[in-house]
C-alpha cells in the first residue's frame, strides 16, 4: 500500500464530504500503520461530521494517546464533548488545545466556544467575557463576531452594565444595518438607561432606513407604544396624555388586516392595562 497517496485519497474524499469513503481509507491505513495518529484524527474527523460523536471520541482519544502534544486533536475532542453536553470536559481540552497551540481560525473558535461554556455553566460571566474578548482580539474574520455581540449584551444586561451593554449593540447594528433586531436592541437599552430621547431616534431610524415586512411595522408600533408608557411612568404630571398617546398607537396597529390573532390579543391586553392605569 502507498500510504502517502491512500492518506492524499481520504483527505480529498473528506473535502468532498464523502465520509464514509474516508473512514474506509482510514481503516486500511490503520490496519497497516497502527501508530498514524493522523490516521485517526481523519476517521474521527469523519465520524464527526456526521455527528457520530461517540466513535469520533473514541477516534480522537487514540490519535492523542500516539501523539498527546497536537492542540487541534484536544479541539475536536472537546467538540466531541461539546455536543454531548459534557461541558466539563468540553472546556478542559479547549483549553489544553489553547495550551499546546493552534492554528488562528481554530484558537478563535476555541475561545468563543469557551465563553459558551462559561456562560453557561454556574453563569461565570466574567471568563465568559474575558473568552469573547480573546477570540475577538485574534486577527481575521470572526465567523461568530455576531454570536459573541448578543452574548455579550445578554450579559452586560444581567450585569446591569447598561452603557458596556449599549456598546455592543452599537457594533451589532455596524455588523446589521438591515436587521430589525439591531435596532429593538439598542431601543430596550436606551430604556433601561432612560435614555428616551435616544429610544425615540433609534425607532425613527429602523423605519427610515429598513424596508419593513409586516411584522416587524407591528413590533416597531409596540414599541412606541412601550416608549409612551414608559414617558407616562417617567413623567406624572403629563401620565395621562402620554398613555392616551399610546392607546392611539395600539389602536392604530388594528388596522393591519395582516395582524395575527396573538398580536391582537397583545394588542387588547396592552390596551386593558393602560385603561387601569388610568382607572377607567
Amino acid at each position: 500500500m502507498n500510504i502517502e497517496l491512500a492518506f492524499k485519497e481520504a483527505q480529498t474524499a473528506f473535502s468532498s464530504e464523502q465520509y464514509d469513503k474516508v473512514l474506509d481509507i482510514c481503516s486500511a491505513l490503520i490496519e497497516y500503520e497502527p501508530s498514524g495518529a493522523e490516521y485517526y484524527a481523519l476517521a474521527g474527523n469523519a465520524e464527526l461530521s456526521k455527528n457520530e460523536l461517540t466513535q469520533a471520541e473514541s477516534y480522537f482519544k487514540r490519535a492523542i494517546e500516539i501523539n498527546p502534544y497536537v492542540g487541534v486533536y484536544y479541539f475536536n475532542l472537546a467538540n466531541c464533548y461539546f455536543g454531548q453536553k459534557r461541558l466539563a470536559e468540553a472546556l478542559n481540552n479547549y483549553s489544553r488545545a489553547v495550551d499546546l497551540g493552534c492554528n488562528d481560525t481554530v484558537t478563535q473558535k476555541v475561545y468563543y466556544i469557551m465563553g459558551l461554556i462559561n456562560q453557561s455553566i454556574n453563569n461565570d460571566y466574567e471568563n465568559a467575557l474575558v473568552n469573547y474578548k480573546k477570540s475577538e482580539l485574534i486577527q481575521g474574520v470572526n465567523e461568530n463576531q455576531v454570536d459573541i455581540l448578543l452574548n455579550k449584551v445578554q450579559i452586560y444586561v444581567e450585569l446591569h452594565r447598561f452603557s458596556d451593554a449599549e456598546s455592543c449593540a452599537l457594533q451589532l447594528k455596524l455588523l446589521l444595518p438591515n436587521e430589525f433586531q439591531s435596532y429593538q436592541l439598542l431601543f430596550q437599552i436606551y430604556l433601561e438607561q432612560k435614555k428616551i430621547k435616544e429610544a425615540k431616534q433609534i425607532l425613527q431610524e429602523a423605519e427610515s432606513t429598513l424596508v419593513l415586512a409586516s411584522e416587524i411595522t407591528t413590533e416597531i408600533g409596540f414599541d412606541k407604544a412601550m416608549l409612551l408608557c414608559f414617558m407616562a411612568e417617567q413623567d406624572a404630571k403629563n401620565a395621562e396624555h402620554h398613555y392616551k398617546k399610546a392607546l392611539q398607537q395600539l389602536a392604530s396597529l388594528e388596522d393591519n388586516t395582516a395582524l395575527s390573532e396573538k398580536d391582537r390579543c397583545e394588542i387588547l391586553l396592552t390596551s386593558a392595562d393602560i385603561y387601569m392605569k388610568l382607572e377607567r
